[in-house]
């Protein structure tokens, strides 16, 4: 979705090939990750070893990525056995981002936010839509974690 520029590299390979690290190549200003819509589909145990792997690699670098809660899981889940989709399910379930500095002492939080908390609430949206971000946003059931590792 963002465009590759002089400041930016995209890399095709999964998150859990550590071959991409080495495929980034200026590291001395920071190292700045946006996974969106990836982490909930793997496994926690899949997923704290990747954390390490971030901070053993690139040290300093800040990481930013949408998460859920256990109870918004079972829900997601739920709505995607009822539309007869496979292999899309939600694994990773995190309510907080210092749940995740417990897996590593490297791993710092800089911020974590509701989803929806600073999008305006547009009418033509429909009540429904403005109320499930409401909804949303009151009981943290999707969040946005930044972190530092």
């Amino acid at each position: 979705m963002l465009p590759e520029t002089d400041r930016t590299t995209l890399i095709a390979r999964s998150i859990f090939d550590p071959g991409w690290y080495s495929d980034i190549k200026h590291t001395k200003d920071g190292v700045f990750l946006m996974a969106a819509g990836v982490l909930f589909y793997f496994d926690e145990a899949q997923v704290r070893p990747f954390f390490s792997s971030l901070a053993d690699n690139l040290p300093g670098a800040e990481i930013v990525f949408d998460t859920l809660p256990k109870l918004a899981v079972i829900f997601m889940n739920w709505n995607v056995r009822k539309a007869g989709m496979k292999g899309a399910t939600v694994k990773c379930a995190l309510r907080g981002a210092d749940e995740i500095t417990k897996w590593d002492n490297r791993i710092t939080v800089i911020n974590q936010v509701p989803l929806f908390r600073n999008i305006p609430r547009d009418p033509l949206w429909g009540v429904g839509t403005r109320r499930f971000m409401d909804f949303s946003d009151r009981f943290k059931t999707l969040n946005i974690f930044h972190l530092r590792v």
